[in-house]
């Protein structure tokens, strides 16, 4: 199966996008939405229309936005990052060393990366994007350039040969991975995906360029012309930094196209062109397919997302339309009026301090009392009550100082469960951003970037974590919500288990219990506890490796030897090579002479 060709790509771009319009459409109108930018940017200012105006004309009406969209947003997003989804790793078969090392050593890893690219912060940009737009999108990828410098190139002579000299206008930097948020009405599917965007074959991607800075990128010959065709064209681009539209022409519109590996790019391959030519192409790194996205209603019939705001739309119209009635009568008819007969005169009467008065000739006028628009009070209160019903948003429980925690757990429980599937949504995007990081992990992080992550002491398994295997036959990464209620519903249970069956534990296993504690920091105070246990581990991870790890006099050799016999005595044992079989037995057999 051949490539596709430039003009096809452009033209599969363009039916992908063409396609999702509407939907496109509908996303950046929600981002106005939450904004507060409700009706066209082109009105008058209301302030100045009430300062400049007597009166208003039926072409210039007062258009007044009460923004419940913003605040029910920000409720379910609070509501989603308020559960901590997070991601959990726990071995694949719970009774292999080798999976619970790996356990340790990704999340060790994960952990890390969380800290040193911020992405606490990030998960936040993400649940906006969830619920704002209806979808979240992000690429996660190893760049060279990021981070700080580690050195100079050597420069050349101009022969090509070594100079022995830096060269201080090529630094080498330690690069760094790359979470870059894209924008939902940017990502482009095939016209055909009618599934899932996570099984397209391809997604795409546009963005805005500054043409300066794609020619100092791409600066060969053959590519600059590419840029330089879009001159004199101009883009009309969503900007929401501004919250609407502009118009530009000293950029160039940029397309990405990542292809997943399959029969026609059997390693994953990516495009980066405009509409002219391509600039830049090759296989993925590490053949991981760098795009991850998750919607949080799926549109039947499309695998494009639809936000909670549609849902919103029609009473925050109504709400607006009565709160702009509401100012208009107000401004119209709020102030008292008198009613003269026919002959009656009105004229400036006396004027004395805090005191107006009017003369009146003739009959004695009517006073028509002015209106505050409150019969549209009532319809105002009537849609706000029924889009909070709608949504689903009550207040929060007032809690009894006194209240039983098994209480508390049901109560929460309850709360969360309206908003069980939009948090379920959200932690397998993590989950599925997490599996991109590792796995593109395993081959760009450096030794010493591995052991800042899982420390000095897991120098020796750095080959264990970069092991071919797929990470699902290895781990299980799933769903770990760390919220106060999960964490207080396990402390209670470990501390009831512990209570009653403490007495029946081994020191070891104790100490393992007490790790599971959420509301401890047992590192320290269990380490001496689980030292047989630790080291056991790492013995068992060397030989399998076919290494022979020493044995020092001072184990506590009973308890290796128990250990060791159970692991010689599991299933897989004889699938292992023959040499690691008879290291197993000549260290349990060392172990038994030295005891």
């Amino acid at each position: 199966m051949k490539p596709y060709t430039h003009a096809e790509r452009v033209k599969m771009f363009t039916d992908g996008e063409d396609a999702d319009g509407e939907v496109f459409s509908e996303m950046r109108s929600n981002t106005l939405l939450v904004g507060g930018e409700h009706y066209n940017r082109k009105r008058l200012n209301i302030l100045s229309r009430l300062q400049n105006f007597q009166d208003i004309s039926d072409a210039q009406k007062i258009r007044i936005t009460k923004n419940h969209i913003q605040k029910i947003c920000d409720d379910y997003v609070n509501r989603i990052l308020s559960s901590s989804p997070g991601v959990g790793f726990s071995p694949k078969n719970p009774t292999e060393v080798q999976d619970q090392k790996n356990a340790e050593l990704y999340r060790s890893v994960w952990l890390d990366a969380q800290e040193k690219y911020n992405l606490n912060d990030a998960k936040e940009n993400w649940a906006e994007d969830l619920v704002h737009i209806g979808e979240v999108a992000v690429k996660v990828f190893y760049d060279p350039s990021y981070g700080k410098i580690t050195g100079f190139h050597e420069k050349l002579g101009d022969d090509g040969s070594s100079t022995g000299e830096a060269d201080q206008t090529m630094p080498v930097m330690e690069g760094g991975f790359c979470f870059k948020e894209l924008e939902p009405y940017n990502l482009i599917r095939p016209i055909e995906c009618r599934d899932d965007m996570n099984t397209a074959e391809w997604l795409g991607y546009k963005f805005m360029s500054h043409k300066d800075a794609l020619t100092a990128q791409f600066h060969e010959e053959d590519k600059r012309k590419f840029i330089n065709t879009s001159a004199g064209n101009v883009f009309t681009v969503f900007d929401t930094s501004i919250s609407g539209y502009r118009k530009t022409e000293n950029e160039a519109l940029v397309m990405e196209m990542f292809f997943r590996p399959c029969a026609r790019y059997p390693q994953g391959y990516y495009y980066i062109m405009t509409r002219d030519g391509d600039l830049d192409e090759g296989e993925l790194p590490s053949g991981v397919f760098p795009i991850r996205t998750k919607v949080y209603r799926r549109i039947h019939g499309s695998p494009r997302g639809r936000s909670p705001i549609k849902t919103m739309r029609p009473y925050q119209i109504e709400i607006n339309r009565g709160a702009s009635k509401l100012a208009e009568h107000q401004m119209t008819l709020g102030d008292d009026k008198l009613i003269l007969v026919n002959a009656a005169k009105a004229s400036p009467g006396m004027a004395m301090p805090g005191i107006r008065t009017v003369n009146i000739s003739g009959a004695a006028p009517q006073i028509l009392q002015g209106r505050d628009g409150a019969q549209f009070v009532t319809v105002i209160e009537s849609n706000i009550r029924e889009l909070y019903q709608v949504m689903g948003i009550d207040e929060d429980d007032s809690m009894n100082s006194a209240v039983d925690p098994y209480v508390l757990l049901y109560r929460s429980s309850k709360s969360k469960k309206k908003f069980a599937r939009p948090v379920r949504r959200f932690s397998s995007f993590l989950i599925d951003v997490a599996k991109t990081y590792l796995t593109l992990a395993k081959y760009h992080l450096a030794d010493d970037a591995f052991i800042r992550a899982a420390g000095r002491a897991e120098a020796v398994n750095i080959e264990e974590f970069r092991r071919a295997e797929e990470l699902s036959c290895e781990i299980k990464i799933e769903d770990q919500s760390e919220d106060i209620e999960s964490k207080l519903g396990r402390q209670i249970m470990i501390g009831q288990f512990l209570q009653y069956a403490g007495g029946k534990l081994s020191t070891e296993e104790i100490g393992k219990f007490a790790k599971l504690m959420p509301y401890s920091n047992m590192e320290e105070a269990t380490g001496d506890m689980t030292l047989n246990y630790d080291a056991f581990k790492n013995s068992v991870l060397a030989l399998d490796r076919g290494e022979r790890p020493p044995v020092n006099q001072y184990d506590d050799h009973p308890y290796h030897i128990k250990k060791l016999s159970f692991r010689m005595s599991q299933p897989d044992y004889r699938l292992l090579e023959p040499q690691t079989q008879q290291n197993y037995e000549m260290k349990i057999s060392i172990h038994q002479q030295m005891e």
